[in-house]
């Protein structure tokens, strides 16, 4: 009895496991940031912009942040001193992670090339 107990082990692993979602049906969340020269106001000015073209919806616009959402993705774009643009991301659309890493590349360097600053990368 023993021993068909054993057998039947790896059969009731198999079927749990069937039952887990992959990671990319989940949230997800990321982050990215870009360093430019000059006041917030320019930043803020070329991050709404940014967020404009990819057709997110503008949410908020405070003192040194804009907020845009559309679907299943939020992002976030903090202008903060002394020259450094933190960009969020938030993800429920469902979409592969790389299909979100892709994205949240793209929208890093947009702001980036709108900024004429230097470098940037992920965290």
């Amino acid at each position: 009895m023993n021993r068909a107990r054993l057998l039947l082990l790896p059969l009731a692993a198999a079927s749990l496991l069937a039952g887990v979602q992959p990671a990319a049906a989940g949230p997800y969340v990321t982050s990215r940031w870009t360093k430019w020269s000059g006041p917030v106001e320019p930043c803020l000015h070329a991050a709404r912009r940014v967020l404009e073209i990819r057709r997110l919806q503008i949410d908020r616009f405070g003192p040194n942040q804009v907020i845009g959402e559309a679907g299943g993705v939020t992002v976030a774009v903090r202008c903060d001193a002394p020259g450094y643009a933190f960009v969020f991301f938030a993800f429920t659309d469902g979409a592969p992670s790389q299909v979100r890493e892709q994205l949240a590349d793209d929208v890093r360097e947009e702001l980036r090339r709108s900024l004429s600053g230097g470098g940037g990368g992920r965290y």
